[in-house]
């Protein structure tokens, strides 16, 4: 309350002004930029920073305009049309936020604003995008979530512009002089109608991130490979059928998604992505890889969900040492046995295939953490293993798995998920398993069950037997089992509810 009263009188009037108008006292806070509601910041007897952030105002008087120490003003969450003329004043004013207001069209005092770097307009219903050119300082812009369709040349007078993000708009179509932004370095247009980008656009060399999922973009201009140092890329939800050449011009990208698009190849100037970490292509129409992605060294994490390959990619061993390989929902009909030699692999995915047989070497990368091989063909798990760890997690539901052989009892696991499969009974070697946690058997054939279970060093917490033929009033060895479990602390489903 002390700092209050060290403040210029016509500030102190302002405030006293404005604490009427909303009906609640300003919080003195320490930082020269205010987030929070109702906050001033002072410094020197000056207000420095003001905050009406959800103030449920619908306009914004005059006097603020005297507030000419001001660098921070904070006016989102409200119900403001306009803004009055007499901002023109705030002098030094460098950040201004007026995000979900009711906007609909930019204020002209904007263009007044000289000094201002950082402005923020998502959550109106701005439709023309015409700022003013003025505003040559200003660094970041957000116009996101607004109804923007057409943007004005002019637009790309504003020299210094770093991020601008037009997210959630209706644009069709970018300026020719988009390219003129040399400094961008994050341009955000995802979610909008762009149905392709002009010539110009690989003029922006300086973007290292770029996102452009979900609009309509058939085709990438061959300029676009110019954008050297762009790190991050997001091109998912569009309609490509190809990438450029040019594409493995993008030497430093990290991370690529692509997915959901009709790409059928991918171009032989990928092998050029030396330092590419992640590669998501979910959802395409891939039926191989090109040799050179075979042999990143880089790459890490890689996403081949729903495509058609018939093959497992023949990636070359050891090379990329994978953390991440996900397949699902393709037409792989075999495991390589050259798995083995993915030594980092963490997780694999090849839920939804049409393999019908396991190689001995699959259980033998050292920190496999999640295998799912759900709903493919399997009849049988391999009746040898070479040098196995285990993993975490291993989901084999929906196959047509009829016995387990001994080889089970060798792996290290935390779950087992062998739902809906054709087993009628269970190897007393399963309480052998290392560490396992949760045992799902739910949905198969089962009668009976080892006696193992309630004797072994299993660490059991979950057993899931719902839907076998068990029938625990007749077979009184398996009640006296799940009675012990039960003891134990395992919790148990049987038939409709928990044992």
């Amino acid at each position: 309350m002390f700092k209050r009263f060290l403040l210029k009188k016509n500030e102190k009037e302002v405030i006293d002004k404005l604490e009427s108008q909303i009906g609640i006292q300003f919080k003195i806070v320490e930082n020269t930029y205010c987030d929070s509601r109702q906050e001033i910041g002072i410094e020197a007897g000056h207000v420095v920073s003001l905050s009406l952030y959800d103030s449920d105002i619908d306009f914004i008087p005059e006097s603020v305009g005297s507030l000419t120490y001001l660098r921070s003003l904070n006016l989102s969450e409200n119900r403001l049309i306009d803004i009055p003329n007499s901002l023109k004043n705030l002098m030094v004013l460098k950040e201004l936020n007026l995000s979900y207001n009711k906007l609909r069209d930019l204020p002209e005092v904007l263009g007044e604003l000289k000094q201002i770097e950082i402005l923020k307009l998502t959550g109106n219903n701005l439709e023309f995008l015409d700022v003013n050119s003025r505003l040559t300082l200003l660094k970041i812009l957000d116009l996101s979530h607004n109804k923007i369709k057409n943007i004005d040349n002019s637009f790309a007078l504003l020299s210094s512009l770093l991020y601008l993000d037009l997210t959630y708009n209706k644009l069709a179509e970018l300026p020719v002089t988009i390219g003129e932004f040399q400094r961008l370095r994050i341009l955000c247009l995802n979610n909008n109608k762009l149905n392709s980008l002009p010539y110009s656009f690989g003029n922006l060399k300086a973007l290292i991130y770029l996102n452009l999922n979900n609009n309509f973009l058939e085709i990438l201009p061959e300029s676009f490979g110019e954008l050297s140092r762009l790190n991050e890329l997001y091109l998912s939800n569009n309609l490509l059928i190809k990438l450029p050449e040019s594409f493995g011009n993008l030497s430093k990208l990290k991370e690529v998604e692509l997915n959901n698009n009709q790409i059928s190849n991918l171009p032989e100037s990928i092998r050029t992505l030396k330092v590419i970490q992640s590669l998501m292509l979910n959802g395409n129409r891939l039926k191989s890889l090109p040799e050179s992605l075979k042999n990143s060294e880089s790459l890490w994490y890689l996403y081949l969900d729903d495509n058609l390959f018939e093959k497992f990619p023949e990636i070359k061993i050891g090379k990329p040492d994978f953390y991440t390989l996900s397949l699902r929902n393709n037409l792989i009909k075999d495991i390589p046995e050259s798995i083995g030699e993915m030594l980092h692999l963490e997780v694999l995915d090849l839920t939804n295939n049409k393999i019908k047989k396991l190689p001995s070497s699959l259980f033998k990368p050292e920190i496999l953490s999640n295998l799912y091989l759900d709903n493919n063909d399997i009849e049988e798990f391999p009746e040898y293993l070479e040098k196995p760890c285990g993993a975490y997690l291993l989901s084999m539901s929906h196959n047509k798995l009829s016995y387990l052989p001994k080889t089970i009892g060798e792996i290290q696991l935390c779950a087992l998920n062998l739902e809906n499969n054709e087993l009628f009974s269970l190897p007393g070697i399963i309480s052998e398993i290392e560490g396992l946690e949760v045992l799902n058997v739910r949905n198969n054939n089962l009668v009976d069950l080892p006696e193992s279970l309630l004797v072994g060093t299993l660490d059991l917490k979950k057993l899931l037997i719902k839907g076998n033929p068990i029938n625990t009033s007749t077979n009184t060895h398996v009640k006296n089992i799940l009675q012990g479990l039960k003891e134990q602390d395992v919790e148990i489903d049987l038939k409709n509810g928990n044992y």
